[in-house]
């Protein structure tokens, strides 16, 4: 399984990648080609890779790391600002910080699930103590991402034209072709310095910009996307954002593969 690491304009704060490094896991951070200088100061060559096609946001950089990226078949994608835990034995409602062994275990478990579902993941920290289940099918998939790319490939599945929230486009694009998608709920992971830190996304994910994308993402799954109304990241007023039905686009998936069939 090749494990990538999407970045963008933090090529000191790498989080993931010395994460992973230190528990001895390999991987390879992929970067825009006038970035590259910059991140090569900080990251061995061997372990950085500059896309090769001209790509503006986080939706064709996936596509681009799934359909020309050199690689196997299996690939993982993680965000850049990551840290990881793990569920405790004691009290599965709680956690602790992942070992080098954790981390090696949660990449062969990811490795082993991509061989039976195209898309898996891990939970995030945020309300994982609700869970507490080994595994999680068809629910909300993020920041940890991994794909079948012969699968991807053969559907013509693509993360654009939706980009902030292409990882949630691509779960229900797999879901609505009656496929499951699992979350290795034993690991969790949540963002070091909160989901609008400095560079990535937050470059330029303006409160127009993620109301743009939800109604996107509403238009190409409705009935399953819903936009709402949540606080503004500045504290003032609200911002629109969704709420996903994603067992139900999953059991649309399957009746709709059912008649086809």
């Amino acid at each position: 399984m090749d494990i990538v690491i999407p970045s963008y304009l933090r090529p000191r704060a790498q989080f993931t990648y010395q994460r992973l490094k230190r528990a001895g896991v390999k991987s390879t951070v992929v970067v825009r080609q006038g970035d590259y200088p910059e991140y090569r100061m900080y990251i061995p060559e061997e372990d950085l890779h500059a896309i090769q096609a001209e790509v503006s946001n986080i939706g064709e950089t996936r596509d681009y790391i799934v359909n020309e990226m050199p690689g196997g078949t299996l690939v993982l994608m993680l965000d850049d600002d990551l840290d990881f835990a793990a569920r405790r034995s004691d009290d599965p409602t709680k956690f602790r910080d992942c070992t080098d062994d954790d981390i090696e275990c949660m990449v062969r478990s990811l490795d082993d699930l991509l061989e039976k579902f195209p898309h898996v993941s891990i939970a995030a920290r945020e309300g994982a103590n609700r869970n507490t289940d080994h595994f999680m099918v068809n629910t909300r998939m993020m920041r940890v991402l991994g794909y079948n790319r012969a699968y991807l490939r053969k559907h013509d599945l693509k993360f654009t034209p939706t980009n902030f929230m292409c990882d949630f486009h691509m779960t229900l694009q797999i879901l609505k072709l009656g496929n499951e998608c699992c979350v290795q709920n034993g690991y969790v992971s949540n963002q070091r310095g909160g989901s609008n830190a400095t560079g990535g996304c937050s470059t330029t994910r303006t409160e127009a910009a993620q109301s743009a994308e939800a109604v996107l993402l509403a238009r190409l799954h409705a009935p399953f996307v819903k936009v709402v109304q949540k606080p503004s990241w500045s504290g003032v007023g609200t911002r629109d954002d969704v709420v996903v039905q994603w067992k139900q686009a999953y059991q649309w998936g399957v009746q709709n593969a059912r008649k086809s069939a």
